[in-house]
């Protein structure tokens, strides 16, 4: 990797760069016009670590940015922590060079072209794809409309029967999202330490969310956690107690996160679930779905199937 010096200000075409000056690389982001929140340095920081994440370019101009870590004494390239996507603002042939030098590598580009697919397959990647929902937010009374009747209705008993905070106790929502991930024999994808680091960062650059439902007697019942940029509104992490399975809880939460979201974005993304009870649920909020690609290299096939074994 090249290290950019702070006083530099045009970009090497056809190299990945290692970005010490955060300055020279928000610089870039602002010249480019990319206001994703997952491609901001701030976020990169506090999810990957200031030291710890790469920037790629492409013929002059910012491609994307993801996690660069050692796993399995190799040198991997990896979403960060509570990152869906790594947005991709260019995209060559050179690049696939680039990311041919780590050993192992796992990406969801959720804005791709399938022209780029072919410089993959020559070089024996990996590609599958799955699949987020998207809810457009420019008209909320149309969207409200189009809910499944029986999604209205289990938000009209929440609201009766549940009391909703805003951006307090992030232990709980932890907890409750924990709960759920162990329910489903997965491991939650951040520790509570990891969060509150999130969270700080968020909170700083006024870019987060979140939602916890509670029943009369006080116990938590559903949570969700948000973040967002001009564009879109991500629903990150979330998860509802099993006592409280039927309460309302999580289409309460989700509706007012959608308000929420509308303030202060043009879309709502839910993030995906590769488990077709959640997605089924989501799409009775109208949402459409969106491709996402997904992007594998191994350093060879052993490492493959020691890799999927520790994901299990």
């Amino acid at each position: 990797m090249i290290v950019f010096p702070h006083h530099q200000n045009s970009y090497p075409s056809k190299l990945s760069i290692r970005l010490n000056s955060k300055t020279a690389y928000q610089h870039s982001l602002n010249s480019f016009e990319q206001e994703n929140i997952f491609a901001q340095s701030w976020w990169l920081d506090a999810t990957a670590g200031e030291k710890n994440w790469t920037a790629f370019f492409a013929e002059n101009k910012f491609s994307f940015a993801a996690h660069q870590k050692n796993k399995l004494l190799q040198k991997a390239l990896l979403p960060s922590v509570l990152t869906p996507y790594q947005p991709v603002v260019k995209f060559d042939a050179t690049l696939v060079n680039e990311l041919n030098h780590f050993s192992f590598v796992e990406l969801f580009w959720r804005n791709f072209e399938k022209k780029w697919l072919m410089e993959f397959e020559k070089n024996d990647w990996k590609i599958s794809f799955k699949h987020t929902r998207q809810l457009e937010l420019d008209d909320i009374e149309k969207l409200y409309n189009n809910f499944k009747p029986s999604l209205k209705r289990q938000i009209q008993k929440a609201e009766n029967a549940l009391k909703v905070s805003v951006n307090e106790d992030l232990q709980t929502l932890h907890a409750v999202s924990s709960e759920t991930f162990t329910r489903q024999k997965k491991q939650i994808p951040c520790t509570f330490e990891q969060l509150k680091t999130v969270d700080e960062a968020c909170k700083k650059h006024h870019a987060r969310k979140y939602f916890i439902a509670y029943n009369t007697d006080a116990k938590p019942c559903a949570a969700i956690y948000l973040v967002y940029d001009k564009n879109c509104c991500y629903y990150i992490l979330g998860g509802i107690s099993i006592e409280f399975k039927n309460s309302g809880a999580m289409c309460l939460l989700l509706w007012q996160a959608i308000q929420f979201a509308k303030t202060e974005s043009k879309h709502f993304d839910f993030c995906g679930s590769t488990i077709t009870s959640i997605d089924k649920f989501f799409s009775t909020f109208g949402a459409q779905k969106i491709e996402v690609l997904v992007l594998n290299k191994y350093a060879n096939s052993l490492q493959e199937w020691a890799i999927r074994k520790w994901k299990k």
